[in-house]
């Protein structure tokens, strides 16, 4: 685990998949898929850029907001530097999850 400080508060994210429990790896995962199932703006010109830009930005406030617990209206009001800064140590999220063969298990006594 990584711990950062943010708007005068500590918080604590995922350095690796292998810090992440199963039901926020699920959580990432629902995120992900909104974040993926929006249509990227077509075009070359300028507006369709600057569209992209801030849809991109909106898309980031998001990614930050869900692993640093922060709502998303204190991320939009963080420093560019730092929301970047941290952006890099979340460079992981991008690495393919490499799950473990597990041939059997045990649950309390069974």
């Amino acid at each position: 685990m990584e711990e950062y400080k943010i708007n005068d508060k500590t918080i604590s994210f995922p350095s690796s998949w292998e810090d992440c429990s199963w039901e926020k790896f699920m959580q990432f995962v629902k995120l992900s898929e909104s974040i993926d199932s929006q249509e990227k703006t077509k075009g070359t010109d300028q507006a369709d850029e600057w569209e992209q830009t801030l849809k991109d930005l909106k898309n980031n406030t998001k990614v930050l907001s869900f692993w640093c617990g922060l709502p998303e209206s204190e991320i939009s009001l963080m420093d560019l530097d730092i929301a970047n800064d941290v952006m890099t140590k979340l460079t992981w999220v991008g690495e393919s999850y490499k799950p473990i063969n597990i041939d059997s298990f045990t649950l309390g006594t069974e």
